[in-house]
């Protein structure tokens, strides 16, 4: 039986599955806008027959991916497809994609599809981990310089990164670093303190705002809403005041894996967005 090869790459690394076996595996440092997809070759087995994969900025370049893992058949899309396809099961809605960044993707009864934010964390992400990690080491630089801040997410920084400034700037990928911060800061908000708190209530007001301009330029306004990526492993803390901000918010059904496998059918939803070399 031939080996299948599932993938769902994000912005902080990857996960990996082999089918059959369910294998999972883990893999860092995963390309963004305008990297190779080098990093992935570390997955390439003699036996597998074929990859399915969703990647972080994927943009077409199926070619690229091929050549990293190769198979008689390869599949790639956008990361983002693979969490939708996963999260509702290949119906139509709208799904928020947060981890170290943010997306949401949506499509209705016609086959449209529209998407909102995604512009990475220079431009965007707005709510994700990296920028909930960011404003959380903000606040944290604020008390240590006495400009206010948090005196909690101060002790908190310090004790996961030694010297803040010197850690985060010195480290060989900033944007994890940064974003892995995001979890001091939702349980620091579960704990009570003042600004990690008002740092998560923001996120939320930006994650709803994205989720919901998707559905409306999809012409779904009203839902369904699923979710999606690690950020949502902080659970109620999140999805509380999200349900409040969304209609019809649903649990997801499965993982990017799982949506990673729906591709090996050929999902009419997204069609334009998922590319192919081989033989099915």
């Amino acid at each position: 039986m031939e080996t299948r090869l599932l993938i769902d790459g994000g912005q902080s690394g990857c996960r990996a599955r082999y089918d059959p076996g369910g294998e999972t595996v883990r893999v860092r440092g995963l390309p963004r806008r305008g990297r190779s997809y080098a990093a992935l070759r570390s997955l390439s087995r003699a036996d597998l027959g074929v990859v399915a994969a969703g990647l972080t900025g994927f943009a077409g370049e199926i070619g690229a991916v091929a050549a990293a893992v190769p198979a008689p058949r390869v599949i790639a899309t956008n990361d983002a497809v693979t969490a939708h396809l996963g999260a509702l099961g290949g119906e139509v809605g709208v799904v928020i994609v947060a981890g170290t960044g943010v997306i949401a993707l949506a499509t209705g009864e016609d086959g449209a599809w529209a998407r909102s934010d995604g512009h990475g964390t220079l431009l965007g992400d707005d709510g994700g981990g990296y920028w909930i990690g960011r404003a959380g080491l903000a606040a944290a630089l604020r008390a240590a310089d006495g400009r206010g801040g948090s005196s909690d997410l101060l002790r908190r920084a310090e004790a996961r990164f030694g010297g803040i400034v010197a850690h985060v700037y010195d480290s060989a990928d900033p944007v994890a670093t940064i974003a892995s911060f995001a979890r001091d800061v939702t349980d620091a908000a579960r704990d009570g303190d003042v600004v990690a708190h008002r740092i998560i209530e923001e996120a939320v007001q930006e994650l709803a705002a994205t989720a919901l301009a998707a559905a409306r330029n999809a012409g779904v306004g009203g839902g369904p809403f699923s979710y999606a990526g690690g950020l949502f492993a902080a659970g109620d803390l999140l999805l509380d005041p999200l349900r409040d901000a969304l209609p019809d918010l649903r649990p997801p059904r499965g993982d990017a894996l799982d949506g990673a496998a729906r591709l090996l059918d050929r999902p009419t939803l997204f069609s334009d967005l998922i590319h192919e070399t081989g033989d099915p």
